[in-house]
This record gives C-alpha cells, structure tokens and sequence, in this order.
C-alpha cells in the first residue's frame, strides 16, 4: 500500500532511505551537476516535509534483488498458470514472453533464488528495527 507522507498525521516517524537511490559513483562522471540536482532535490524534499530520515545500507539488497528477483518472479508466475498453458495464446504477447520465460530456469535457479530472498528479508527486518519506514524515489 502506497500513502502520500503529506496524509500522514504522524511527525514523528523516522525515514530510511536506502543508499541506492543515489547514482554509481562509476556512471556520475555522465552528467554530474544533472545527477547531484535530482538527489539534492529529493532530500530536500523529504527534509521539507518535516520528517527525521536517515540514509540506510542494504548491501544484500544492491548484490541480489536485480539477479533472483526474476527468477522468483517468473518461475511463481509461471506455475500460477501453468495450469491454462493451452491457452497462453489468448494472453497478450508481453505476458506470454514472461510466462514462457519462467520455463526455462531451472529448479536449483529457483531454490537458489529462494536462500537469497530470504537474506533480503532478514537484511529488511534489521533496517526496519532502526526506522519506521523506507522511502525511496518513484514515478
């Protein structure tokens, strides 16, 4: 569930914001004045809404949500519908490339995938235990 902080009521909730939002010192060299901008203008963003916040690490996060990420996301979508295979050819074409997709990793992928999920969320628990919630840029 997403809530707009300008509805909340509570002041006194501390942020976290985790560090990857910030761009990879490697790609700042690209545009730098363009990417120290948009990071400027997020945190002051959120400083002006009268929140306390605190940028947090979440190394297991960075090393292996973008790798087993899909292979969970797919695999699990897949074996959703596995069952209507005969008929993936009424699903629109995005959604049957990932369907088709979550066919080809295999079981160890799978269970791998799962061992690193599960570091994520133990990562998660111990932010979570310093602050009341993460927040981080979108759309």
């Amino acid at each position: 569930m997403f809530i707009k902080f300008e509805e909340l009521s509570v002041k006194n909730l501390k942020l976290g914001i985790p560090n990857w939002f910030r761009v990879p010192s490697d790609l700042r060299s690209l545009m730098p004045d363009l990417i120290d901008e948009v990071e400027d203008k997020f945190l002051n963003y959120v400083a002006g809404l009268g929140y306390d916040y605190v940028e947090v690490e979440m190394p297991d996060a960075v090393k292996y949500v973008w790798r087993y990420f899909p292979v969970i996301r797919y695999s699990e979508a897949t074996a959703t519908h596995i069952a209507n295979r005969d008929k993936w050819y009424m699903y629109s074409p995005d959604v049957r490339r990932l369907l088709e997709k979550g066919l080809e990793y295999r079981a160890v992928e799978y269970l791998e995938a799962l061992s690193f999920r599960e570091r994520v969320k133990e990562e998660l628990g111990r932010v979570l235990k310093r602050v009341d919630v993460l927040i981080t840029v979108s759309q």
